[in-house]
């Protein structure tokens, strides 16, 4: 479980190669209410060759370069991305069996990022 922390300017005065949060060849890891702010590419990134059962919710990000949430390849099976607020609304998804709803950009006033089937 990651919960409740601060990912603040990672990078934000060099290359552009660090995210706030960058999480690898994890299987079941809970990514919940956590603030990612202005770092210099993206704000939680999920990445690897075995991730399985990821569940990214109730998260932050705002003024993050590349965008907000990534889930990186194929190899990252079976993510859930869920009820986060992405001010600059982007969530991408590389992955395989990805689930994503209700997920809020208040800058767009709008539901963004919904991919596959809602688990209810």
């Amino acid at each position: 479980v990651i919960d409740g922390n601060l990912f603040e300017e990672n990078d934000s005065l060099d290359a552009g190669l660090y995210d706030g949060m960058h999480i690898t060849d994890t299987i079941g890891t809970v990514i919940s209410r956590n603030i990612c702010l202005d770092n210099d590419r993206w704000g939680i990134r999920i990445d690897g060759m075995g991730q399985d059962g990821v569940k990214v919710s109730l998260n932050y990000t705002d003024g993050n370069t590349a965008g907000d949430i990534i889930i990186f390849n194929n190899n990252c099976r079976n993510t859930q991305v869920e009820w986060n607020t992405v001010e600059g609304g982007t969530i991408s998804d590389g992955g395989t069996n990805t689930r994503s709803y209700g997920n809020y950009d208040p800058s767009a006033n709008a539901f963004v990022g919904n991919v596959g089937v809602a688990p209810f």
